[in-house]
């Protein structure tokens, strides 16, 4: 099977993966890997400190570990970006980036806005979690709790819900990271993509919504293919699974009919 590397989003965890793992499995051989300094992840080297490049140059760490020169490669938010600045690098056979993350300009009003987010997504996952293994058991909590993240929360369980929370809040490296993208600024461009790409975005996404965030993306890959997924929240591995396997495959059997990127196929 041909390698597929799947990439969390920023303080999230591989396990948001999990509702589509059974059907990608059957397809790819596939992993999961986690974003250097997140929670249960490995930590950044020694010395480095917090950045996106810091995290994208561990990324390409693990794919020479895992003894892969290239493959399928599928972020979301913060790991949309890294797809899609893996496939700049030339290590991905295709690249699928759900709501890549990025897509601000520097000093903009969409940009000013993300600290006032995040500053209040972290503080009531701190205030939450020490409750967590009690407070999703009702679905319609899982709903409300999780809608900046999915718009379907009732669709996790209780466990799926308290995990990802606890992801959120005991991230080590939250607000490093977080500072070191607001200083770097958003890339710059992604020029140098071949490898077929398709971009995806909820309509209903509410931490990078798709009017504002989606189009300078579209304008720096203007060769992907790009896909809206009618009421999707800004993860839609809960929302739309299936929905997700098949575009992933899709884009997987574009690179293997040997389409560039920006053509369609046979």
């Amino acid at each position: 099977m041909e390698p597929l590397v799947l990439i969390h989003g920023f303080s999230g965890i591989p396990a948001m993966w999990e509702p589509m793992l059974p059907a990608l499995q059957e397809r790819f051989d596939v992993r999961a890997l986690g974003l250097a300094g997140h929670y249960g992840c490995a930590a950044l080297p020694d010395g480095v400190q917090a950045s996106s490049t810091a995290l994208f140059d561990a990324l390409e760490r693990d794919l020479d570990e895992a003894e892969f020169e290239t493959a399928h490669v599928c972020g979301n938010s913060l790991g949309g970006w890294a797809a899609l600045e893996l496939a700049r690098r030339g290590r991905a056979r295709s690249c699928v980036a759900i709501a890549p993350a990025g897509g601000w300009e520097a000093g903009s009003k969409e940009e000013k806005r993300l600290p006032r987010l995040f500053k209040r997504l972290y503080k009531t996952s701190v205030w939450a979690n020490p409750h967590r293994e009690k407070l999703f058991l009702r679905p319609g909590v899982r709903r409300l709790a999780m809608r900046d993240v999915v718009e379907h929360g009732e669709r996790m369980t209780p466990r799926q819900a308290a995990d990802l929370l606890q992801g959120s809040a005991e991230c080590p490296i939250y607000w490093d990271l977080f500072e070191a993208i607001r200083r770097d600024g958003p890339p710059a461009d992604f020029d140098g993509i071949e490898c077929p790409t398709t971009i995806v975005w909820g309509t209903k996404d509410r931490i990078i919504p798709l009017k504002g965030y989606s189009e300078r993306i579209r304008q720096m890959v203007p060769q992907a293919e790009f896909i809206v997924l009618e009421g999707a929240g800004h993860s839609p591995m809960v929302d739309e699974p299936e929905r997700l396997v098949r575009i992933i495959s899709e884009t997987a059997s574009r690179a293997r009919q040997g389409v560039a990127a920006g053509e369609p196929a046979a």
